[in-house]
């Protein structure tokens, strides 16, 4: 980690920053050009003895530390990067002053590598501005090079940028308005704006991709750019280099994961449903073993922990829906459902897998005992005639 470090700190350093350094090692030969300077001290880094190798990084450590000392005087509204992300530096214009962290979980996601840690967006007013520049170290680089899928014609090491709202909302379901990203001057392609009758045009907040802007090519600087206005919410930006899992690796994670609600649970769901309805005389409850987001039957029944409808929605289909939008919100109740709380119902998983269900079944049966059958056209109970309506009754999941 430390090493990153260093080399990070190197790839920041202009070539005067670089001469200082070589300058004050004994013998060496000063070059002009900023590239031959940056890879002979790496070169020194990897080939001196372990106490030459201590010395030169703390003159390194030196320089970085005089230079950030440098920049807080040149520009006091402006706070450094800490030093373990000196990634992105020397902002051109006013850029966030609060470090923070993204309050939701992307499962789709494993972060590699931090390259702009989580800032705070300073409103100027309803507008906010940022613009700087980064270095991606040789390693990087070249890691994100050797991962392009030839097959789905895209890196499977991305460099996305996140944006999320601040506030007690549980999930950010939009981009901040008017929002452009541009990177190296060329404009990033964002998700589609949506636009409708009422209320201004928004975009769904998903990480946006931001790889094939950059220049990989060469370790130069890159130029990111982030504006937007009319948005009177603060925001929490940052740069990351992930790795997109696919949908086949999230499934197995929860598949694997201890927490499942076991049919024992479910069974007494039922139980007290009943219970609740002793007056109205409901002998049998309906509901249904079809996925409200495909109507499909579900494969993989599943709920959030804090549903109370007995009803499921099919793990797989929301994850695929998720992976596009991300939007994790529940399809019946629309109570928000986080990833790390979605949970396997057995009892329901136990009936779509059994092989007493029909290929043509849809709908099953609920007795008082939490035992089940398959509903059939013909099945009535004496006081009301069942349908799709009864589904919806729901029951404490505790």
């Amino acid at each position: 980690e430390n090493t990153s470090l260093i080399h990070k700190m190197i790839y920041a350093f202009n070539s005067d920053e670089l001469r200082n350094i070589l300058g004050s090692l004994p013998n060496q030969v000063i070059f002009r050009n900023r590239e031959s300077l940056r890879n002979h001290l790496l070169y020194l880094l990897t080939s001196s003895s372990a106490s030459e190798r201590h010395f030169i990084e703390q003159k390194i450590l030196e320089v970085y530390m005089s230079r950030s000392i440098q920049l807080q005087h040149q520009n006091p509204i402006w706070r450094p990067p800490r030093p373990q992300s000196p990634d992105f530096i020397q902002p051109i214009h006013k850029i966030p002053t609060e470090t923070t962290h993204f309050s939701h979980y992307l499962p789709f996601y494993k972060t590699v590598e931090t390259i702009l840690v989580p800032l705070n967006s300073e409103l100027n007013g309803d507008s906010f501005n940022i613009e700087g520049c980064y270095y991606l170290s040789e390693s990087t680089r070249n890691s994100i090079i050797k991962s392009w899928d030839n097959y789905k014609k895209e890196y499977k090491l991305q460099i996305i940028l996140r944006i999320e709202q601040l506030g007690e909302k549980s999930f950010n379901e939009r981009l901040p308005n008017n929002i452009h990203v541009s990177v190296n001057g060329s404009q990033c392609e964002l998700p589609k704006l949506i636009t409708s009758t009422m209320g201004t045009p928004w975009r769904n907040n998903v990480p946006i991709d931001i790889t094939e802007y950059m220049d990989l090519r060469t370790c130069l600087q890159n130029t990111l750019k982030i504006t937007w206005s009319n948005e009177p919410h603060i925001y929490v930006i940052g740069v990351f280099v992930v790795q997109k899992l696919p949908l086949q690796n999230i499934l197995m994670e929860l598949k694997n994961r201890p927490i499942i609600r076991a049919s024992e649970k479910t069974v007494d769901s039922i139980k007290n449903l009943f219970e609740r309805e002793t007056d109205f005389g409901v002998n049998c409850v309906l509901t249904t073993i079809m996925d409200p987001l495909t109507n499909l039957r579900m494969k993989l029944p599943a709920r959030g922990v804090g549903c109370i409808h007995l009803q499921c929605f099919d793990a797989i289909e929301f994850l695929r829906m998720n992976e596009q939008k991300q939007t994790w919100l529940c399809p019946i109740c629309q109570k928000p459902v986080k990833f790390e709380n979605l949970e396997i119902d057995e009892y329901f998983f136990n009936v779509v897998q059994s092989p007493n269900l029909s290929e043509e079944c849809k709908n099953i049966i609920l007795s008082k005992d939490g035992t089940w059958v398959e509903k059939t056209n013909e099945i009535r109970t004496k006081d009301q005639t069942l349908n799709n309506e009864e589904i919806t009754i729901s029951s404490d999941t505790d």
